[in-house]
């Protein structure tokens, strides 16, 4: 658990470029940054993953956000991932949405 940014993550993984697999779990609880929007983009993701580990077989990127109101259009975060779909057409993307209202459980759409 460290605090980073997409530029930090590609100069670690410049080091790694025998990656085979690469598991990131991003957790943020407090106001979305532009750091915090460029580790969001896929296309961040793909330019960095295929540059940088020629070899990745899995990648598994877990994103926990709480927005605290503010605007955020998952449906375009989840659309950018989709180029790394279409890149690699053995990989397979899940995604699960949880949304939380107070006094009321967790509730997937």
């Amino acid at each position: 658990m460290a605090p980073c940014d997409i530029y930090s993550i590609g100069l670690i993984l410049h080091c790694m470029p025998n990656l085979y697999q690469f598991v990131f779990t991003l957790i943020r609880d407090r106001c979305l940054s532009p750091f915090i929007m460029d580790l969001i983009d896929g296309q961040n993701w793909q330019e960095m993953l295929t540059s940088r580990v020629p070899y990745l077989k899995k990648f598994d990127f877990h994103i926990s956000l709480l927005k605290h109101g503010e605007p955020l259009d998952l449906d375009n975060i989840v659309n950018s991932f989709r180029c790394l779909v279409n890149l690699y057409h053995q990989w397979d993307m899940c995604i699960s949405r949880w949304e939380y209202w107070p006094n009321i459980l967790f509730v997937s759409r």
